[in-house]
Protein backbone atom coordinates (compact mmCIF):
# COMPACT_ATOMS: atom_id res chain seq x y z
CA UNK A 1 0.00 0.00 0.00
CA UNK A 2 2.46 2.44 0.93
CA UNK A 3 5.24 2.74 -1.86
CA UNK A 4 7.74 4.93 -2.31
CA UNK A 5 5.63 7.87 -3.90
CA UNK A 6 3.26 7.78 -0.81
CA UNK A 7 6.37 7.47 1.49
CA UNK A 8 7.96 10.84 -0.25
CA UNK A 9 4.49 12.37 0.14
CA UNK A 10 4.12 11.73 3.67
CA UNK A 11 7.94 12.92 4.45
CA UNK A 12 7.34 16.34 2.71
CA UNK A 13 4.23 16.64 4.80
CA UNK A 14 6.02 15.65 8.01
CA UNK A 15 8.91 18.65 6.87
CA UNK A 16 6.23 21.30 6.49
CA UNK A 17 4.44 19.93 10.10
CA UNK A 18 7.97 21.02 11.24
CA UNK A 19 8.39 24.34 9.57
CA UNK A 20 4.89 25.42 11.22
CA UNK A 21 6.14 24.44 14.82
CA UNK A 22 8.68 26.40 14.23
CA UNK A 23 6.71 29.37 12.85
CA UNK A 24 4.55 29.18 16.03
CA UNK A 25 7.50 28.91 18.12
CA UNK A 26 8.69 32.69 16.35
CA UNK A 27 5.29 33.83 17.08
CA UNK A 28 6.57 35.02 20.31
CA UNK A 29 8.80 37.66 18.81
CA UNK A 30 6.62 40.75 18.45
CA UNK A 31 6.24 41.49 14.52
CA UNK A 32 8.42 38.49 13.75
CA UNK A 33 4.59 37.03 14.94
CA UNK A 34 2.59 38.63 11.68
CA UNK A 35 5.18 36.93 9.11
CA UNK A 36 5.39 33.69 11.34
CA UNK A 37 1.31 33.36 11.08
CA UNK A 38 1.09 34.03 7.32
CA UNK A 39 4.07 31.47 6.83
CA UNK A 40 1.91 29.11 9.57
CA UNK A 41 -1.19 29.35 7.01
CA UNK A 42 0.96 29.01 3.79
CA UNK A 43 2.58 25.67 4.51
CA UNK A 44 -0.70 24.67 6.05
CA UNK A 45 -2.06 25.02 2.56
CA UNK A 46 0.89 23.30 1.23
CA UNK A 47 0.32 20.36 3.50
CA UNK A 48 -3.06 19.41 2.41
CA UNK A 49 -1.47 19.70 -1.26
CA UNK A 50 0.40 16.65 0.22
CA UNK A 51 -2.66 15.14 1.45
CA UNK A 52 -4.73 14.86 -1.81
CA UNK A 53 -1.97 13.51 -3.67
CA UNK A 54 -1.47 10.83 -1.34
CA UNK A 55 -5.60 10.02 -1.33
CA UNK A 56 -5.84 10.21 -5.38
CA UNK A 57 -3.47 7.00 -4.74
CA UNK A 58 -4.79 5.71 -1.71
CA UNK A 59 -8.44 6.61 -1.93
CA UNK A 60 -9.09 6.29 1.96
CA UNK A 61 -12.11 7.95 3.40
CA UNK A 62 -10.55 9.11 6.83
CA UNK A 63 -8.00 10.56 5.14
CA UNK A 64 -10.43 12.42 2.28
CA UNK A 65 -12.51 13.51 5.30
CA UNK A 66 -9.19 15.29 6.99
CA UNK A 67 -8.50 16.76 3.65
CA UNK A 68 -12.14 18.23 3.51
CA UNK A 69 -12.78 19.52 6.99
CA UNK A 70 -9.51 21.52 7.16
CA UNK A 71 -9.92 23.26 3.99
CA UNK A 72 -13.35 23.83 5.26
CA UNK A 73 -11.44 25.63 8.13
CA UNK A 74 -9.22 27.55 6.10
CA UNK A 75 -11.81 28.85 3.82
CA UNK A 76 -13.57 29.96 7.03
CA UNK A 77 -10.58 31.64 8.21
CA UNK A 78 -10.38 33.30 4.93
CA UNK A 79 -13.88 34.37 5.01
CA UNK A 80 -12.92 35.70 8.43
CA UNK A 81 -10.19 37.95 7.33
CA UNK A 82 -11.75 39.23 4.50
CA UNK A 83 -14.40 40.56 6.70
CA UNK A 84 -12.42 42.24 9.38
CA UNK A 85 -10.41 43.71 6.72
CA UNK A 86 -14.50 45.13 5.34
CA UNK A 87 -15.38 46.14 8.77
CA UNK A 88 -12.09 48.05 8.78
CA UNK A 89 -12.11 49.95 6.11
CA UNK A 90 -16.04 50.65 6.72
CA UNK A 91 -15.23 51.66 10.19
CA UNK A 92 -12.26 54.15 8.64
CA UNK A 93 -14.17 55.45 6.08
CA UNK A 94 -17.44 56.33 8.55
CA UNK A 95 -14.69 57.58 11.48
CA UNK A 96 -13.32 60.37 8.08
CA UNK A 97 -17.57 60.93 7.35
CA UNK A 98 -17.96 62.07 10.62
CA UNK A 99 -15.29 64.27 11.83
CA UNK A 100 -15.55 66.15 8.01
CA UNK A 101 -19.39 66.53 8.69
CA UNK A 102 -19.74 67.24 12.42
CA UNK A 103 -18.26 70.82 13.42
CA UNK A 104 -18.20 71.01 16.97
CA UNK A 105 -15.43 68.28 18.20
CA UNK A 106 -18.15 66.88 20.82
CA UNK A 107 -20.91 66.15 18.57
CA UNK A 108 -18.15 64.38 16.51
CA UNK A 109 -16.24 62.75 19.31
CA UNK A 110 -19.72 61.59 20.69
CA UNK A 111 -20.47 59.75 17.31
CA UNK A 112 -17.23 58.28 17.15
CA UNK A 113 -17.61 56.93 20.17
CA UNK A 114 -20.76 54.91 19.14
CA UNK A 115 -18.95 54.22 15.80
CA UNK A 116 -16.47 52.66 17.55
CA UNK A 117 -18.34 51.01 20.21
CA UNK A 118 -20.54 49.11 17.22
CA UNK A 119 -17.45 48.23 15.66
CA UNK A 120 -15.91 46.27 18.62
CA UNK A 121 -18.62 44.33 19.06
CA UNK A 122 -18.63 43.50 15.17
CA UNK A 123 -15.26 42.07 15.91
CA UNK A 124 -16.22 40.03 19.09
CA UNK A 125 -18.38 38.71 17.36
CA UNK A 126 -16.59 38.00 14.23
CA UNK A 127 -14.11 36.53 16.29
CA UNK A 128 -16.21 33.92 18.49
CA UNK A 129 -17.30 33.23 15.09
CA UNK A 130 -14.73 32.37 13.07
CA UNK A 131 -12.90 30.46 16.43
CA UNK A 132 -15.87 27.96 17.04
CA UNK A 133 -16.53 27.18 13.58
CA UNK A 134 -12.60 27.18 12.34
CA UNK A 135 -11.63 25.25 16.17
CA UNK A 136 -14.56 22.37 15.70
CA UNK A 137 -13.69 22.13 12.06
CA UNK A 138 -10.05 21.40 12.80
CA UNK A 139 -10.71 19.15 15.59
CA UNK A 140 -12.80 16.68 13.94
CA UNK A 141 -10.00 17.29 10.91
CA UNK A 142 -7.13 15.36 13.06
CA UNK A 143 -9.53 12.92 14.66
CA UNK A 144 -10.06 11.44 11.08
CA UNK A 145 -6.38 11.89 10.17
CA UNK A 146 -5.45 9.89 13.68
CA UNK A 147 -7.94 7.31 12.59
CA UNK A 148 -6.74 7.12 9.15
CA UNK A 149 -3.08 6.14 10.83
CA UNK A 150 -5.54 4.02 13.60
CA UNK A 151 -7.34 1.75 10.73
CA UNK A 152 -3.63 1.99 8.62
CA UNK A 153 -1.05 0.94 11.23
CA UNK A 154 0.57 -2.12 10.18
CA UNK A 155 1.74 0.13 7.24
CA UNK A 156 3.84 2.25 9.12
CA UNK A 157 6.45 2.11 11.52
CA UNK A 158 5.51 1.85 15.05
CA UNK A 159 7.24 4.72 16.28
CA UNK A 160 5.86 6.90 13.42
CA UNK A 161 2.60 5.94 14.00
CA UNK A 162 2.54 6.17 17.73
CA UNK A 163 4.10 10.07 17.23
CA UNK A 164 1.41 10.76 15.01
CA UNK A 165 -1.36 9.41 17.53
CA UNK A 166 0.29 11.83 20.09
CA UNK A 167 0.38 14.77 17.86
CA UNK A 168 -3.00 14.25 16.68
CA UNK A 169 -4.68 14.57 20.42
CA UNK A 170 -2.33 17.09 21.23
CA UNK A 171 -3.47 19.41 18.36
CA UNK A 172 -7.04 18.44 19.10
CA UNK A 173 -6.62 19.19 23.14
CA UNK A 174 -4.59 22.87 21.64
CA UNK A 175 -7.98 23.27 19.78
CA UNK A 176 -9.98 22.64 22.84
CA UNK A 177 -7.95 24.76 24.81
CA UNK A 178 -8.71 27.61 22.05
CA UNK A 179 -11.96 27.80 21.88
CA UNK A 180 -12.45 27.77 25.81
CA UNK A 181 -9.40 31.22 25.94
CA UNK A 182 -11.60 32.51 23.54
CA UNK A 183 -14.73 32.46 25.63
CA UNK A 184 -12.65 33.72 28.62
CA UNK A 185 -10.68 36.09 26.88
CA UNK A 186 -14.21 37.98 26.72
CA UNK A 187 -14.17 37.82 31.01
CA UNK A 188 -10.61 38.53 31.40
CA UNK A 189 -7.08 39.20 29.61
CA UNK A 190 -5.35 37.11 32.26
CA UNK A 191 -7.36 34.07 31.84
CA UNK A 192 -6.64 34.74 28.14
CA UNK A 193 -3.29 34.80 27.73
CA UNK A 194 -2.84 32.07 30.32
CA UNK A 195 -4.53 29.66 28.04
CA UNK A 196 -3.12 31.32 24.61
CA UNK A 197 0.39 29.84 26.17
CA UNK A 198 -0.71 26.83 26.84
CA UNK A 199 -2.52 26.52 23.73
CA UNK A 200 0.97 27.48 21.97
CA UNK A 201 2.75 24.83 23.79
CA UNK A 202 0.35 22.30 22.83
CA UNK A 203 0.02 23.07 19.06
CA UNK A 204 4.27 23.36 19.03
CA UNK A 205 4.62 20.02 20.55
CA UNK A 206 1.77 18.93 18.56
CA UNK A 207 3.03 19.81 15.13
CA UNK A 208 6.89 18.66 15.97
CA UNK A 209 5.72 15.21 16.86
CA UNK A 210 3.50 15.01 13.38
CA UNK A 211 6.72 16.12 11.91
CA UNK A 212 8.46 12.56 12.30
CA UNK A 213 6.50 11.60 9.42
CA UNK A 214 9.97 13.16 7.65
CA UNK A 215 11.65 10.04 8.49
CA UNK A 216 9.09 8.09 6.87
CA UNK A 217 10.49 7.63 3.37
CA UNK A 218 14.04 6.22 4.72
CA UNK A 219 12.37 4.28 7.43
CA UNK A 220 12.67 0.29 6.97
CA UNK A 221 9.45 -1.21 6.73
Amino acid sequence: MIDNEIKSEFSDFGRKMRIIGICLILMIIPIVNIIALIAVFIYQIKALSNIKKINLKLEKKKLRSFYDHFLISIIIIIIGITILIVLTLNFMYMSNRIIEYYKKPKEAQERLDVLYGDYQHALELLLLIVVYFAGIIQILAWSKFKSFFNENIKEFPAHIASDTFVGCSLLKISLLFGLIASFLGLAGLIFYLGFGIILIILQVLGYFRLSHLRDLQNAEP
